[in-house]
């Protein structure tokens, strides 16, 4: 493991960065699993 620390803002920018392509992920991930529900297959 890197014994360097990021600095708190890159932390935070990562962090944000995570949770966005997280949050899109599971929008995609929700919406065919609605889709599937809904159409029956």
């Amino acid at each position: 493991m890197d014994k360097r620390q990021l600095p708190p803002e890159k932390r935070r920018q990562n962090l944000k960065t995570a949770l966005i392509m997280l949050s899109i992920a599971l929008a995609i991930y929700l919406g065919y699993v609605i889709k599937a529900k809904v159409l029956g297959v």
